[in-house]
């Protein structure tokens, strides 16, 4: 029983590092949406209200952040860092 303890705590002590690895892993699983299936008025430009589906479905990036030109849209090249080398379409 006296070996019990210490080696429930180190599981747990090793679980608090080892979660939020396994967990960030989990999220470079999801695909982001395609910036068409965004885009509900096809103006090719994505408004904050277009892009927080975005967010709901698991990207981690801010709106601002990609807003490069900070004209309060995304273009497809901006919203293309977020799918790397996959096609925006």
């Amino acid at each position: 029983m006296k070996i019990t303890k210490p080696i429930i705590l180190v599981l747990l002590t090793a679980s608090v590092f080892v979660w939020p690895v396994v967990e960030a892993a989990a999220e470079k699983t999801k695909s982001p949406p395609k910036f068409t299936a965004l885009d509900n008025d096809k103006d090719n430009k994505l408004k904050p209200e277009e892009f927080k589906v975005a967010t709901d479905a698991g990207v981690m990036f801010k709106f601002a952040k990609l807003d490069k030109n900070k004209d309060g849209l995304l273009s497809k090249a901006e919203y293309s860092i977020i799918m790397g080398d996959e096609e925006c379409e």
